[in-house]
């Protein structure tokens, strides 16, 4: 690596990381994702426990049952009046004169449609709404296991049953859903990363060229060093965050392992069952690098086409949307790996990462297709490269207007 060369790749990488701006979002997006997956625990916790309180307090609400399922005893040990058929016109009255709280009535098709009904007076009130769906569910339910006897079999019938699965390839047992842990991180990490530096990318040299300092550094390097050494210099960037948030992932699973059974995680994950499949993680690493290194010569080039910032940042969209393509076909990845469009997705260069990463955390991609793919990849990634410095010569001192496509042919 010639002198140059160093040199534009420390430039890029020092001017990106001592940002202020760099470093408060790297360091702030783990305490954002912390806080959002803290304030849903809490607030689901707090709307259940709201709603069960709310639900306590419920006195002056009337059942009124045309299906003839609900039995009396229930109600009575709700507290609540159970009142016949026909005298639904004259409750629903009673609730829109606010003369009760509500009444929950269980209509005559009520075992064709699956669905009771609940009037509440005094305006919307969201919480009331809640609690009376639950009492209505709860005797029901009720109403229903009690002729069983069995008080174990009317739990089974109030909370139903989870699932274990155990799948057997040649013979021995998987590893289930926890097999999709560590190749799914790196799906995860792909999407960071990339997001995190597409505003480097499609910015740094649009900006450049904007404040004209694209013509005094080109007195100094040749194009195709100068976008080398950016492309390279943003890519030890994403190295650098990619082992920022390793080592922070390596602490926070110590540390959940140090005190899982002192306090209550979110999260159910049988850490002791995640799987470390060597091939897995390195077609997981491959793929994240080449991937990010393709998208990252992708938006170098389109970059080196716009005039100036403005231009560049609306192709910002594009970027966004197309990695998530092949999450439009999830159900056939899933189900289908084999089929024409999921084997397009997985050669296809622009689709080819997010899908090589979303198949190989389900684990339904061989491994000379991944290889296949990957060689593919890295092709293309040369090829973008390639791409990115012919369009950076030509665009790069290009300031009154968009580089056109047919310039590279000329």
């Amino acid at each position: 690596m010639n002198h140059k060369l160093r040199s534009v790749i420390r430039h890029e990488y020092l001017t990106i990381v001592k940002q202020p701006a760099f470093l408060l979002t790297m360091l702030a997006l783990p305490v954002i994702m912390a806080a959002i997956f803290g304030l849903s625990f809490m607030a689901e916790r707090t709307a259940q426990t709201n709603i069960e309180e709310a639900a306590e307090q419920i006195e002056n609400v009337v059942i009124v049952d045309e299906s003839g399922l609900i039995l009396p005893d229930i109600t009575e040990a709700f507290e609540l009046e159970l009142r016949p058929a026909e005298d639904r016109e004259s409750t629903i009255a009673e609730v829109q004169e606010e003369t009760i709280e509500g009444a929950i009535i269980y209509p005559e098709d009520l075992r064709e449609t699956r669905r009771f009904e609940v009037f509440i007076g005094g305006g919307d009130d969201m919480l009331l709404s809640s609690a009376m769906q639950d009492i209505g569910s709860n005797i029901l339910q009720t109403s229903l296991a009690t002729p069983l006897g069995d008080p174990e079999l009317v739990a089974l019938i109030q909370q139903g049953a989870s699932s274990s699965v155990t799948a057997y390839e040649n013979g021995e047992e998987t590893a289930g859903t926890a097999g999709y842990v560590v190749p799914g991180i790196f799906l995860a990490i792909f999407f960071v990363i990339l997001f995190f530096s597409m505003g480097y990318m499609l910015l740094g040299v649009a900006e450049e060229k904007e404040n004209r300092s694209m013509e005094m550094v080109l007195s100094y390097v040749r194009p195709r060093t100068l976008i080398t050494g950016k492309l390279l210099g943003v890519s030890l960037v994403a190295l650098t965050q990619l082992s920022f948030f390793t080592a922070l992932g390596a602490i926070g699973l110590l540390l959940i392992r140090r005190f899982e059974d002192q306090v209550a995680i979110p999260i159910d994950i049988e850490f002791s069952a995640l799987v470390f499949d060597p091939l897995t993680i390195i077609i997981g690493l491959l793929v994240l690098i080449f991937g990010f290194l393709f998208f990252a010569a992708l938006m170098s080039g389109v970059a080196s086409m716009a005039p100036g910032v403005k231009e560049a940042n609306s192709f910002s969209t594009v970027f966004f949307i197309v990695p998530f393509i092949p999450f439009w076909s999830s159900g056939m990845i899933m189900t289908a790996p084999d089929s024409a469009l999921v084997q397009f997705l997985t050669y296809f260069p622009v689709t080819s990462p997010t899908t090589l990463l979303f198949r190989n955390t389900l684990g339904n991609i061989g491994t000379m297709e991944a290889f296949a793919a990957i060689a593919i990849l890295i092709a293309s990634t040369v090829l973008a490269f390639m791409l990115a410095a012919k369009l950076f010569r030509l665009g790069a001192l290009e300031f009154s207007d968009r580089l056109k496509l047919s310039s590279l042919f000329k």
